[in-house]
């Protein structure tokens, strides 16, 4: 048989406009180029909504981030969520408050062939880098 054809950038004219891409996995490095989508002014937004960072303790005293809403047992909250606006501060400002979530990029490979917009590549190249969805938001 033919194997079929890769879905890049949607399909039947549907890119994910609209619709919200959970990824539970390893974590997504919210500053990888594909998640990042540019305002007129050139500025940069994240693509994620949310990101939670289970790996966590918790918000550093200060830093950005929200205690998650559940806990151990003990009351040690179980990770850190991360909104888009503070993703997207984070981004503006090439600041390091917000630590990486996915140190073997596993969680981040996945996003990106479910979501990615495809500016991780050269222009030229661009319409062979994206997901399936490109247009999507996503909660990792």
């Amino acid at each position: 048989d033919i194997a079929d054809e890769v879905v890049r950038g949607g399909l039947g004219g549907l890119t994910g406009k609209g619709v919200i891409i959970a990824v539970v996995d390893s974590g997504v490095d919210f500053r990888h180029p594909d998640f990042i989508r540019y305002d007129a002014d050139g500025k940069p937004t994240s693509r994620l909504l949310y990101l939670w960072d289970t790996f966590a303790a918790g918000p550093a005293p200060g830093g950005p981030g929200e205690k998650a809403p559940v806990s151990y047992p003990n009351g040690t909250s179980i990770g850190t969520i991360y909104s888009q606006a503070e993703m997207t501060e984070e981004l503006r400002a090439k600041g390091n408050r917000i630590p990486l979530t996915d140190t073997d990029s596993h969680g981040t490979s996945c996003a990106s062939i479910a979501a990615g917009n495809g500016n991780a590549a050269a222009e030229a190249q661009r319409k062979n880098h994206l997901g399936v969805a490109p247009d999507a938001d996503i909660i990792a």
